[in-house]
């Protein structure tokens, strides 16, 4: 994953339409007469108000954008913001982000970590739909709200899978007896502490969950959230720090 500086430091900002809504400015999308960069450069400011979002399907199906930067002040990214911008492999995200809306950045195939900052509260459904090559995800203790679906089929490009059929259709489904490298199997999540419950059951099947706390811990979150054992469809880890997923991710 780039640091900031790496993004900071990069000198073509391209050229962005916005528009003023009473909290201030939102980029509406490229310039498409003039944007020919692989790179977004989502700037503090723009004629001296702060420009706090990327509105609606901004930048969705451009095909050409590789990385993106967001600078600090931006709270929210609508719904389909970078949907389908398939050649997308990093982006970073400003300490002041707080909502991230549906679909935002589903079916970004090549996309491959995230890590989500501290003041996030919401995830739209299918924020990350798709994104098959997603391999690692650090969720913030800030979230309060994960739409189900949410990550629906991320990471499904690390999942062996068999042919099944039944009443002359076929169907694909995960064939866990062939998953050996447990570590190297669907996408990675890190989970805070006290946040196991609220958390999981957004979470796709068929993945690893890295947890803060102990394994005494999330039983007894699980247990008072449903009364149950988590899914036997995912692996977890205990005891990993957020630093030590950072180094997993950055793996």
């Amino acid at each position: 994953m780039a640091g900031k500086e790496e993004y900071k430091n990069h000198d073509k900002m391209g050229q962005l339409k916005m528009r003023r809504r009473e909290d201030g400015f939102y980029v509406t999308g490229p310039d498409v007469e003039v944007f020919n960069d692989s790179y977004v450069h989502i700037p503090e400011s723009y004629l001296g108000s702060p420009v706090v979002g990327v509105a609606t399907s901004a930048f969705e199906k451009f095909k050409y954008v590789e990385k993106v930067f967001i600078a600090e002040g931006a709270k929210t990214i609508e719904d389909f913001a970078f949907c389908r911008c398939e050649n997308l492999t990093e982006i970073f995200l400003p300490n002041s982000l707080t909502e991230i809306g549906g679909g935002a950045f589903a079916m970004c195939h090549n996309l491959r970590h995230i890590v989500l900052p501290d003041k996030v509260e919401t995830i739209g459904g299918d924020a990350f739909e798709f994104c098959v090559n997603l391999r690692c995800v650090v969720l913030p203790r800030s979230l309060k709200d994960i739409a189900p679906g949410a990550f629906h089929a991320a990471g499904s490009s690390f999942i062996p899978t068999i042919k099944r059929y039944e009443n002359g259709q076929i169907y694909i489904d995960p064939d866990i007896s062939k998953i050996i490298d447990k570590e190297n199997y669907g996408i990675k999540f890190w989970i805070p502490k006290l946040h196991f419950s609220n958390y999981i059951g957004a979470l796709p099947k068929y993945s690893v969950l890295y947890y803060e706390g102990s394994e005494n811990d999330a039983e007894k979150e699980w247990a008072n959230y449903k009364g149950k054992s988590p899914s036997s469809l995912n692996f977890y880890r205990y005891n990993v720090s957020k630093e030590e997923m950072l180094t997993i991710c950055n793996s």
